[in-house]
């Protein structure tokens, strides 16, 4: 965006007004979108005066969870993970998995074989 801020500005572009179709991303995505902190997410760390300052536009505005919702008619419930924006997750993060974004399958399998393992050790035979 800032880049292409700059292209617009260079080619005389007087104002510019951004308009994300997306709402801000403030959380981390563990499900492999590569961000495993808030640090890396620029709209958790500044105001959106700041982003616009920052990239070199007139106004900044994304859409709201609210209105992305609405822009899906025919989705009564979210059939996507909104994790990203609202930071609630649709499973709980084991604290292995949030040092990193993305598992790979043999990290996956390693992971599911330690918690077969512990269950197994503490099932009961009657």
């Amino acid at each position: 965006s800032k880049k292409l801020i700059e292209m617009l500005r260079q080619a005389g572009a007087t104002e510019v007004h951004m308009r994300i179709v997306s709402p801000e991303v403030l959380w981390p995505c563990f499900y492999g979108i590569d961000t495993d902190t808030r640090d890396q997410l620029i709209a958790a760390n500044m105001t959106n005066d700041e982003m616009c300052e920052w990239m070199g536009a007139d106004s900044l505005a994304f859409i709201s969870l609210p209105g992305l919702r609405e822009s899906l008619p025919d989705v009564r419930e979210p059939s996507f993970c909104e994790a990203c924006f609202s930071g609630d997750y649709p499973v709980e993060i084991p604290p292995s998995t949030a040092k990193k974004s993305f598992m790979t399958k043999a990290d996956f399998a390693a992971e599911y074989a330690r918690e077969s393992e512990k269950a197994e050790k503490t099932q009961v035979t009657l």
